[in-house]
């Protein structure tokens, strides 16, 4: 696979796409500029397989100016990912840390959900769901919890006002933990599912799952600010344009990008980092940005 990709890529077309290009300078920071003159794929190969590979790590980093690495835990996409979610090394490889990837919950893959709750022994209800977030953040320590929204995902703000804007659940004031740690035994339970009283915690999520909104304020965002830890938000998302590529298959669309400026502004201590999808949308999003530095 490897040499039919590098011979139609790299030595039967110009490599000048930005992939193409990005393979292209890290050969040639590591050294390889006379493998890659040839366009020598074995003996790039055989190079590699002579590199120890902590020293290996080490240089990566020093060229990349790079001080630590982030690795998303997916505990939704495949019980493999679960048991690695919920026991990751311990600790972690140095100069690495973790986050907390959860998909599935915003894309509203429920399917997915209530099969990782079965295998993770909870139940399948919202409070089985809080317990198991509980569970992989205590594990994990992640540095963000991060999620995709799919393209037409937008956030409502007509629910009753959330403690963050209402100001009487502000994490600064040492509520919170310090990112990448934690909570402190007898932290404030961070569910909060009044916020949301048309949803029933203990109902069965096949019966009726919550909205990405009700998810947010009742579940997620709460999680952040128990944890002292942002929210990033990959917007403009649009999975299976092609269903026969399967996961090779997503897309992009423009995203409602209103839906972060009324999370920004509903959720004032609250941070959050957000990707686009949309290069038309760079823009938007940066405006969007500077008016909640």
């Amino acid at each position: 696979q490897a040499e039919a990709v590098w011979r139609e890529l790299f030595v039967r077309r110009s490599p000048l796409s930005d992939a193409c290009t990005g393979v292209l300078t890290t050969l040639d920071v590591l050294g390889l500029q006379d493998a890659l003159a040839n366009r020598d794929l074995p003996a790039i190969r055989q190079w590699y397989e002579g590199q120890d590979g902590a020293m290996f790590f080490d240089k990566a980093m020093r060229l990349s100016r790079l001080k630590y690495i982030i690795t998303s835990f997916s505990p939704f996409f495949s019980p493999a990912q679960l048991a690695a979610s919920l026991r990751p090394p311990n600790p972690l490889p140095p100069r690495h840390r973790a986050a907390l990837e959860l998909d599935a919950l915003l894309e509203g893959d429920w399917g997915r959900v209530q099969s990782t709750l079965q295998a993770a022994g909870e139940p399948d209800t919202l409070r089985g769901l809080t317990r198991l977030l509980s569970r992989l953040a205590a594990a994990l320590r992640p540095e963000y919890i991060s999620s995709s929204t799919p393209h037409h995902f937008n956030y409502t703000a007509d629910a009753s006002p959330t403690r963050d804007s209402a100001g009487t659940r502000n994490t600064e004031g040492g509520g919170a933990a310090a990112p990448g740690s934690a909570p402190a035994d007898g932290c404030e339970p961070w569910p909060e599912f009044d916020l949301c009283p048309e949803i029933s915690p203990d109902a069965p999520l096949a019966d009726g799952p919550p909205s990405p909104s009700q998810l947010l304020d009742a579940v997620l965002l709460p999680l952040c600010r128990w944890l002292g830890v942002p929210l990033l938000l990959r917007m403009g998302t649009r999975r299976g344009m092609n269903a026969a590529l399967r996961m090779a298959g997503d897309g992009s669309g423009a995203a409602h990008l209103g839906a972060i400026a009324c999370l920004c502004s509903r959720h004032s201590t609250t941070k959050f980092l957000l990707t686009v999808l949309d290069a038309s949308q760079q823009h938007l999003a940066a405006v969007i940005a500077s008016r909640f530095a």
